[in-house]
């Protein structure tokens, strides 16, 4: 019973690492995505997300590719 609460108490303790750890990963992703996302003006995002949208293009390949890479853009300064 012992070795069981030991290896319990090791798992609990490498979990709290890896949290940490993602933490602080998610911390300097953001740092990273936030020093080079595009410097596209908000209204002008908008525009072109309008116009490469996959409704109007027959919901092509490119089109679904570009507005996805609109959209993160987007969704990254929020």
């Amino acid at each position: 019973m012992p070795c069981w609460k030991e290896s319990k108490r090791a798992e609990h303790d490498e979990l709290l690492e890896l949290r940490a750890e993602v933490a602080t990963l998610r911390r300097r992703l953001q740092a990273v995505t936030a020093t080079t996302a595009l410097a596209i003006p908000p209204d002008m995002l908008a525009r072109l997300i309008r116009l490469c949208h996959p409704d109007k293009h027959g919901n092509s390949e490119a089109s679904n590719t570009a507005t996805s890479f609109l959209l993160a853009q987007r969704e990254a300064r929020s």
